[in-house]
């Protein structure tokens, strides 16, 4: 009766294979282990929505930036790579684990498919435009920033 259901399944458990949005919660509270587990739910909502191609209905730059990416920009003849990208918290950009913007001015063009927004340091108010097109929504953004070309592609869940 069991393996009958569970090869119906479709989604969290399928035959037993883990899907890469489990929850490291060992030593954590248990209001941590919740914060951790909505969050990773949040972010599995978003996938499920963007893979069908429907725009989240609470749209923030984390929304469409779901779990860990890399970012290459060119400037001038130099190559630059970040390779851990995270938006947290609704707006917050980090780069291998350090805050360093606020992502502001946020705005999704659906019929043009393009993410707008600037990126302000808080420390220095310095802001840095970004004008991306959607190359796959949720997966891969391409464009510029500050004129200079900027590619951003997602590499994890989180």
């Amino acid at each position: 009766m069991e393996t009958r259901i569970l090869n119906k399944l479709k989604g969290f458990v399928h035959k037993h294979i883990d899907l890469p949005y489990n929850v490291e919660t060992r030593g954590k509270s248990s209001r941590a282990q919740s914060i951790l587990f909505s969050k990773r739910v949040k972010v599995l909502v978003d996938d499920i929505l963007l893979k069908h191609n429907v725009v989240p209905k609470e749209l923030e730059p984390e929304s469409l930036f779901p779990g860990v990416w890399h970012r290459k920009i060119q400037r001038s003849s130099r190559v630059k790579i970040n390779r851990r990208i995270e938006v947290r918290n609704g707006n917050e950009y980090w780069s291998d684990g350090k805050f360093n913007f606020h992502l502001v001015d946020f705005h999704f063009d659906e019929g043009e498919q393009r993410v707008l927004f600037k990126k302000r340091n808080p420390v220095s108010g310095r802001e840095v435009l970004n004008d991306l097109r959607v190359i796959k929504l949720g997966e891969r953004y391409e464009g510029t920033e500050n004129g200079d070309k900027v590619k951003y592609v997602r590499v994890a869940p989180s």
